[in-house]
């Protein structure tokens, strides 16, 4: 398999800390993607991870990765993953100045892959709280798709959310979740639901914003697409210093196209046509 890294967003890695607590959240954010080499068929499963390096020191494992739940179009042979590194340290004249990664991905019949280290200097940010005294969190963009494959007889609805939220402490931890309608809004469901701290700080009109990955993967056999024309999400965070739960607004969306249309404050809708409502043929199965 091949694996390449993908760099969208910038050099979304660092420190922030936060001036009244003194506690210091070191962050880094790392996209790559995985192509199997045929006959591994990409909805075949995969895992992922990598392992770090602080300033030189070992190497030690991370959390695993996380699946984007989209694949590259045209061709879908591509997934997408991202890689988080996550830890809370007192502020301190000691704090790291370098992070080290070296992704890796193994697929199901033992094929694995891996990328070459890449580094990143950790620039230290210090903020203070947000002026606000609740948790605030917002919807940025959703991405939807739904894939299939004739070899697996399987089809898959992926997508996922990007999430914001801010809280009280800037870097305190916090959670997600979420549920999903395929018949706008009369019954909800909860299954194929993850969510993940994407490692990622937001800064909009002076408010910093933690962003979240909230997944959603549905299985459904044959290798047509399931009778599904909409699908409506709802979302929620939770500051869990504070056990603050807020719902997430669902009322904007940053990219002008694909983002559906927002049914209530807390509830947005995406047509499921529109996102890729066509049975993937790879050449292999032709």
């Amino acid at each position: 398999m091949q694996l390449s890294y993908i760099f969208p967003d910038g050099e979304p890695w660092g420190i922030r800390c936060t001036a009244s607590t003194k506690l210091c959240r070191l962050f880094a954010h790392l996209l790559f993607t995985v192509s199997p080499h045929p006959p591994l068929d990409p909805l075949s499963p995969m895992v992922g991870g990598a392992t770090f390096s602080l300033d030189g020191g070992p190497w030690i494992g991370g959390a695993p990765a996380t699946f984007e739940t989209h694949l590259i179009p045209p061709e879908n042979r591509s997934l997408v993953f991202t890689v988080n590194y996550d830890a809370l340290q007192p502020l301190t004249d000691a704090l790291p100045r370098e992070l080290c990664a070296r992704p890796w991905a193994v697929a199901a019949d033992g094929t694995k892959g891996t990328l070459p280290p890449f580094c990143m200097t950790l620039n230290a940010t210090t903020a203070l709280e947000p002026a606000a005294d609740s948790l605030h969190a917002q919807l940025l963009f959703g991405n939807w798709s739904v894939v299939c494959s004739a070899a697996l007889n399987k089809c898959r609805t992926l997508g996922h959310l990007a999430l914001l939220a801010s809280p009280r402490g800037v870097v305190t931890p916090m959670a997600a979740g979420g549920a999903l309608s395929f018949d706008e809004g009369q019954h909800w469901y909860e299954a194929g639901a993850s969510a993940t701290w994407l490692s990622k700080f937001d800064e909009i009109d002076g408010r910093v914003y933690q962003r979240f990955h909230l997944a959603f993967d549905v299985p459904s056999a044959g290798a047509l697409p399931p009778p599904r024309r909409s699908v409506c999400v709802r979302a929620w965070m939770q500051d869990l210093s504070e056990a603050v739960l807020e719902d997430v607004d669902m009322r904007n969306c940053s990219k002008p196209t694909g983002c559906g249309a927002a049914r209530s404050e807390s509830v947005r809708c995406w047509p499921l046509e529109v996102a890729g409502w066509v049975p993937r043929r790879l050449p292999e199965e032709a």
